[in-house]
């Protein structure tokens, strides 16, 4: 598949770092800190079901389609000739602990633009992975000041996304075994975005 931009592949290359080369990684390996520069690109999809719901979303990726996404279905922002694909995208993200890249268009009413998602699958409580970590990225600057309300998704073409491209392996810092806040809370807090008690 065609080379991840830069800020799909810093995000990539953590998490694929985490596995060293098996199942995908459980929430409380992964340190938010390490991200810091793109915790505004993440979300985090709870996949009970096959309707993923937004757990949590970064400030761009908010701003992206105009309104808070917390709580809602991530397939309530595509339009809906694309949805299967990407129910299939997710579930074989899920299945295969691989992650995915999805192409799509941020389609508003005053510009469309072009940008990649990022599935990555996560274990939380259970032995296979049951969350997915995300990321929108723009390939492009916004035009027009950015997208906004009324923004969908539209589908355009999905493909597992292998080993570092370049094949360089980023170092990942040892995590400590005790308890620790959740990766939901540790993702709010280094994004400012905690509200309330996340449980």
């Amino acid at each position: 598949m065609p080379m991840l931009s830069d800020r799909s592949n810093e995000i990539f290359t953590y998490w694929n770092g985490l596995r060293h080369g098996r199942a995908a990684p459980s929430r409380r390996q992964i340190d938010p800190s390490v991200l810091r520069r793109r915790l505004p690109d993440l979300f985090m999809l709870d996949c009970e079901g096959l309707d993923p719901k937004f757990r949590l979303a970064g400030t761009r990726v908010c701003e992206n389609f105009g309104r808070e996404l917390n709580g809602e279905h991530f397939l309530d922002l595509w339009i809906r000739s694309g949805r299967d694909h990407v129910t299939e995208a997710a579930l074989t993200a899920l299945r295969t602990e691989e992650a995915v890249t999805i192409s799509a268009r941020l389609e508003g009413e005053s510009a469309t633009e072009a940008c990649e998602i990022l599935l990555l699958p996560i274990r939380s409580r259970s032995h296979f992975a049951d969350r997915l970590l995300g990321s929108v990225i723009l390939l492009e600057p916004p035009r027009f000041g950015g997208i906004g309300p009324g923004t969908t998704l539209a589908f355009e073409s999905w493909l597992p996304t292998r080993r570092n491209f370049d094949g360089h392996r980023q170092s990942v810092p040892s995590v400590p075994t005790e308890a620790e806040p959740t990766l939901l809370r540790r993702l709010a807090e280094a994004a400012g975005l905690a509200r309330r008690p996340l449980r």
